[in-house]
């Protein structure tokens, strides 16, 4: 039966969700039930509640989850290509090791989920929101974002090929060490995002805001800053060989390399002329083999096209006009008197959104903590502030300490502990010893 309707549906050139049900589970009561490794496949959930259930290792493949409540789910493991959410809720849930390709996902709330090591390849995302999400070593090769908001998310060592975000919040979002080539941020904030030791080839950065934005040690080789102002950004190490830049006032951008990128693993130069070519080749073979919507190929071939990374320096002037364009950049950054420095300008961003009455704010707050943590060797004095604007020890309060909890609080004591000047008097220090072991 199944193959039938599979083979139905296809043909008609329907999505999987899309065609005829093996069951109708609709408006069912599933709160806590145990689905590991069950076969549910093409299954009508309609308004169903999986609150807290346990999906480990099921096989949900072309379910309809409109309106549908998956709060707290255990779902690591789970398959869930070709399925469909709409105005559904998946809050905080575990969906380690997942397979989402080809998922429809339509105002729906994903705030707080885990998708470490899943594959996300293809979804498409509208008007939906995954505030402090994780997404750490997963595969979002072509995922398009129309709307949608990942505010303090991680993307940590992700790969984002061939992505779109389109007027999406990605407020202090972490690309640290990701692959975010060939991708097309068009509209929306960047506000405080990282994208430290990430590789950024081709990609576009259109209108977007990038105001506290870190590229330290990132490959920009060929990406387009042209239709967005690199104010207050840094820039430390990062190569910006072909990188087009409009208007351009970034801090500490004195550093940068405009020459071809060095090959890290490789341990030598790609070759002049086919380099880039075999990136692109690369990322479409991929693009081509998950049979992912044309529109992701067209994408990265536009972008790769337009940055010239795969043709012969010696006949193209894309890069003497790069060159010439950063120039201009590093002589106007170094001198900044009397503008306000980046350590102050991104903690007041951060404080800022964590103090935003949003209904994903507890979220937003614990995506904050998790990645400031994680970075706190490479930016002590910055972790020390954020600790402390998290902790309400300065500043306005807003009541961020009602939504920390007790693990939260210790790790942001562990944080301040790092200096010891930065620990405030009304602190007792044995406190923070305590705290801190």
């Amino acid at each position: 039966m199944l193959q039938r309707i599979e083979q139905a549906t296809a043909k008609k050139g329907r999505h999987d969700f899309g065609g005829e049900r093996t069951h109708n589970l609709s408006h069912r009561n599933f709160d806590c039930s145990d689905f590991a490794s069950a076969d549910m496949r093409r299954v009508d959930f309609t308004g169903a509640s999986f609150v807290g259930a346990d999906l480990t290792a099921a096989e949900l493949q072309g379910g309809n989850f409109v309106n549908a409540i998956l709060d707290g789910a255990k779902a690591s493991f789970v398959s869930l290509e070709g399925s469909a959410f709409q105005d559904s809720s998946m809050r905080r849930a575990q969906v380690v090791g997942a397979k989402f390709d080809h998922a429809i996902v339509l105002r729906s709330d994903f705030s707080g989920t885990v998708f470490d090591y899943s594959s996300l390849r293809g979804v498409r995302c509208e008007r939906s929101v995954f505030d402090g999400g994780s997404f750490k070593i997963a595969d979002l090769l072509g995922a398009e974002n129309d709307l949608c908001n990942f505010r303090g998310a991680s993307f940590q060592g992700a790969r984002l090929d061939g992505a779109y975000f389109h007027s999406s919040d990605l407020r202090f979002a972490s690309f640290v060490n990701s692959k975010v080539r060939g991708v097309e941020f068009a509209g929306g904030s960047l506000v405080g995002a990282a994208f430290s030791s990430a590789e950024v080839q081709a990609s576009e950065f259109k209108w977007v805001s990038l105001d506290f934005v870190e590229f330290d040690d990132a490959v920009l080789d060929g990406a387009s800053f042209a239709y967005s102002q690199l104010s207050t950004v840094l820039m430390r190490n990062a190569s910006v060989w072909r990188t087009e830049v409009g208007s351009c006032d970034g801090y500490d951008v004195a550093s940068v390399k405009t020459g071809r990128f060095r090959d890290a693993v490789a341990g030598r130069r790609r070759k002049e002329a086919h380099g880039g070519e075999v990136l692109m080749r690369e990322i479409l073979a991929d693009i081509d083999s998950f049979a992912l919507p044309g529109s992701a190929k067209l994408r990265v071939t536009k972008m790769f096209a337009a940055a010239g990374i795969g043709s012969d320096e010696r006949s193209d002037s894309k890069r003497g006009v790069s060159e010439k364009a950063w120039k201009a950049c590093i002589a106007r950054s170094s001198n900044f008197e009397g503008k306000e420095t980046f350590s102050s300008g991104i903690l007041k961003a951060v404080k800022s959104l964590a103090c935003t009455p949003l209904a994903s704010r507890r979220e937003i707050i614990a995506g904050l903590i998790e990645d400031w943590s994680a970075r706190m060797r490479l930016r002590r004095s910055l972790s020390v502030g954020f600790a402390r604007q998290m902790l309400e020890l300065e500043g306005q309060n807003c009541g961020i300490n009602s939504l920390l909890t007790g693990q939260q609080v210790r790790e942001l004591y562990r944080m301040l502990s790092a200096s010891r000047a930065y620990i405030p008097e009304t602190v007792p220090r044995s406190e923070v010893k305590i705290l801190a072991s």
